[in-house]
């Protein structure tokens, strides 16, 4: 009798021990996809950002070439609609 009763704490204990261990990984399993889908939406958050600010930076250039256009030839006729200001 007390080999079966040994026998069957060490079959609960076995499988008191995997259903613990499943739930440690799949909250491991859960918490690294978050993390991933985070650092993937601040990569691609950041790199909508660095585009932005390039073509802002493209703008801005634009701008000043035009001025120093004008400013070289002020009587010049800026009529091609790309260079008004």
């Amino acid at each position: 009798m007390d080999a079966v009763f040994a026998s069957l704490i060490a079959v609960v204990g076995t499988l008191l021990g995997s259903a613990i261990t499943f739930l440690f990984q799949q909250r491991t399993a859960e918490r690294n996809e978050s993390f991933a889908r985070s650092q993937r939406l601040r990569s691609e958050r950041l790199a909508i950002y660095s585009a932005f600010a390039a073509v802002l930076t493209e703008h801005r250039n634009a701008l000043v070439k035009v001025w120093h256009l004008q400013q070289r030839d002020p009587d010049a006729a800026w009529d091609s609609g790309c260079c008004r200001e």
